[in-house]
């Protein structure tokens, strides 16, 4: 039976919404009940003339108006779904990736985003809105504007993961640092023999090699084995009078 990764990539993130705007209701209700606390116990303060413990400022923005809006969404770029040999490549080129045989070749990944709503500061309400969280642990803390701890939200991403069937970057289980938003469809990477992967492998020893872009340090150094043909033969194309390796 064929996997369908972008319903499974649909469902992860509904899995996610679901699970956050139902603690999102609770941290709500914390606020609520925070505010009519010190209410009353300023209410308390002000008949015996005195400062009360639990009283204090009441925030004049509405709970629901300071608490962190979140909504997971399935990317749509077209670099998030299949790739190409070449079009890794340029993954690799950039930094942002450090394989050749990325399951997204095999249409079997996909990008989960965040996209938040963070409340704004002072007493005017509102929220500072972004189509793209890139720095996802700004969502998260132990402030009453956060619905998880950063901890809760990684436990949460990763439950949700095992549901769905996902591994992270790396093929594991759990929150992947270093690709966060990356899930795949376990043992669905491509074989370092597959037409794409070498393509990718010619297309980035060439770039490299022949028109003097940044290598990828880190690549190179754990595909040296298969890329060392590929970088010889873009190094005796870019240098004709050079015999073997340098």
């Amino acid at each position: 039976m064929t996997v369908d990764v972008n319903k499974k990539a649909a469902d992860f993130a509904a899995g996610m919404n679901k699970r956050y705007a139902a603690a999102r209701v609770k941290c709500v209700a914390a606020c609520k009940a925070s505010d009519e606390k010190k209410k009353k116990a300023n209410a308390e303060g002000e008949k015996r003339g005195m400062c009360m413990k639990d009283g204090g400022p009441i925030p004049k923005t509405k709970p629901e108006d300071r608490v962190v809006k979140l909504n997971f969404v399935v990317a749509t770029s077209k670099v998030t779904k299949k790739r190409t040999g070449k079009e890794q490549a340029k993954s690799v080129l950039s930094g942002k990736s450090w394989t050749c045989a990325s399951n997204h070749m095999a249409d079997k990944a996909r990008h989960v985003n965040i996209s938040s709503e963070i409340p704004k500061k002072g007493d005017k309400g509102g929220f500072d809105k972004k189509s793209y969280q890139d720095k996802p642990k700004s969502c998260f803390g132990d402030g009453p504007e956060f619905v998880w701890k950063w901890e809760t939200f990684k436990s949460e991403w990763a439950a949700e993961m095992k549901k769905q069937g996902f591994k992270n970057y790396k093929g594991k289980d759990g929150y992947g640092e270093g690709d966060a938003y990356h899930l795949e469809l376990p043992d669905s990477r491509p074989k370092r023999s597959d037409a794409e992967v070498i393509a990718c492998m010619v297309e980035y020893a060439t770039q490299t090699r022949v028109n003097g872009k940044k290598k990828n340090d880190k690549f190179e150094k754990s595909w040296a084995k298969d890329l060392k043909k590929h970088i010889e033969a873009a190094e005796k194309k870019a240098d004709p009078k050079k015999e073997g390796p340098r």
